[in-house]
């Protein structure tokens, strides 16, 4: 997502934060990111800064290393050296080194002999604002305790002219809500249904694997209302394949590594909505794949995820309104 704000507006800030938090910052953002995260006790970190796990849809374990540089200060190759053993010695899945600067030839040779993921400054810089989490740089700009800092699942916006955006992500793909209304017509363009009353919500989906994915709405999207009750999106619905302007609505198929555009409604919501969740199998489509030759596994074919998106009377009332192509077939 591009919010218009300078680049300083998001490196800057982070250059200036001491190194502990410069930690909690990244717990936090990986926090936001669906991961349980925890920064390590400075005097016995063993070269690990943050710990971050998740149990779903299987267990799985980061060792992050936060290193707060200014831009000129690359990460060194022997730097990198120091946490090459790391991934056997701690039984983890990654180590991944975060800077706010770059890494030196070297380091990048060091990383790829040992697997080290590395998220320099620039990559940083773009999943900040991919995430829409520029109001967690303010947060840490503005002097706020961070001790007090509450991690959470829902990805909130930061105060800018610009529309406001809300994001969720799992492992098998990414959510962006560009458009929530709440829609009431009885004569829309489209096939069926015949009226609507109730929200719809357009996303633009973005797949993270290298496999075209599809999703099921009527069994994988839930919505809550402020009282709690939970809504699904009716079987009927999924007759119209598609909307005007190539908006997806029946089982969204996300092309490998593209993105897809998906509008959501459902009816006989009584209240404002509050969430919007995403829990089930999400089925990978293989008609293109020869399984053998290009290794996927039966748990790649059937990956249980989730997210749960929040949405705030305020967030909502900054989104736009849907797409002008999908409002004039449902209105």
């Amino acid at each position: 997502m591009d919010t218009g704000l300078p680049k300083s507006a998001v490196s800057r800030p982070l250059q200036q934060l001491d190194g502990h938090e410069f930690e909690h910052f990244v717990a936090d953002l990986w926090s936001r990111r669906g991961w349980d995260t925890e920064v390590t006790s400075q005097s016995s970190d063993k070269g690990i800064d943050v710990v971050a796990t998740k149990t779903f849809p299987y267990p799985k374990k980061l060792l992050i290393q936060a290193k707060r540089y200014a831009e000129t200060n690359a990460v060194s190759g022997p730097e990198l050296q120091t946490y090459a053993s790391l991934k056997q010695r701690e039984n983890v899945d990654e180590v991944v080194v975060v800077t706010t600067s770059g890494f030196t030839s070297q380091a990048e040779t060091i990383a790829d002999d040992f697997n080290i993921k590395l998220v320099d400054g620039e990559t940083l810089e773009r999943l900040v604002r991919e995430m829409g989490a520029e109001d967690l740089v303010a947060t840490y700009a503005d002097g706020t305790d961070i001790s007090s800092h509450a991690y959470t699942e829902s990805i909130s916006a930061f105060d800018s002219s610009e529309p406001t955006t809300v994001v969720a992500e799992c492992d098998l793909f990414r959510a962006t809500l560009v458009g929530y209304e709440w829609v009431t017509s009885s004569d829309p363009d489209v096939i069926e249904p015949t009226e609507f009353d109730g929200p719809f919500f357009a996303f633009e989906l973005t797949n993270l694997v290298d496999y075209d994915l599809v999703l099921h709405p009527w069994e994988d999207f839930t919505v809550y209302d402020d009282t709690g009750q939970s809504y699904t999106q009716s079987l009927g619905f999924s007759r119209n394949s598609f909307f005007p302007g190539d908006w997806q609505v029946a089982q969204p198929r996300i092309p490998a590594a593209g993105t897809a555009k998906f509008v959501f409604y459902v009816g006989g919501v009584n209240s404002a909505v509050s969430r919007v969740r995403f829990r089930n199998t999400t089925h990978l489509l293989l008609e293109e794949y020869d399984r053998e030759a290009d290794g996927i596994s039966r748990a790649d074919l059937l990956q249980k995820v989730e997210w749960m998106l929040y949405l705030s009377e305020a967030q909502k009332d900054a989104l736009p309104g849907l797409p002008p192509e999908l409002a004039a077939a449902v209105k």
